[in-house]
């Protein structure tokens, strides 16, 4: 939605929305440089953040520190929509997955 890459007047935030179909998950990984707030629009699902695993759903939010191991899941029948705010900006080569 929103990337330096793609916005030049942004320099030190990305926001992204993602969408987990029913049973879907995201694949558990970390950001080493960037710290993310999830915001969720709709849907059902658990955040596992560091081991820690928590429901959520629509107006929740969720603050994930840089180098933390996280995984999103949906929980529920609909899909899962959420914004992803990463500072500093989400880059491809800043994510890590989990072993």
């Amino acid at each position: 939605m929103f990337n330096p890459r793609l916005t030049a007047d942004c320099k030190n935030l990305s926001v992204a929305e993602a969408t987990l179909a029913a049973g879907q998950a995201t694949l558990p990984h970390r950001h080493p440089h960037s710290e993310e707030v999830y915001y969720f629009l709709r849907g059902e699902g658990e955040l596992t953040v560091n081991g820690e695993t928590r429901r959520v759903a629509a107006n929740d939010t969720a603050h994930i520190p840089a180098g933390a191991t996280h995984q999103c899941r949906n929980a529920g029948a609909a899909p899962l929509a959420f914004l992803c705010f990463c500072a500093p900006p989400y880059a491809h080569a800043d994510t890590v997955l989990a072993e």
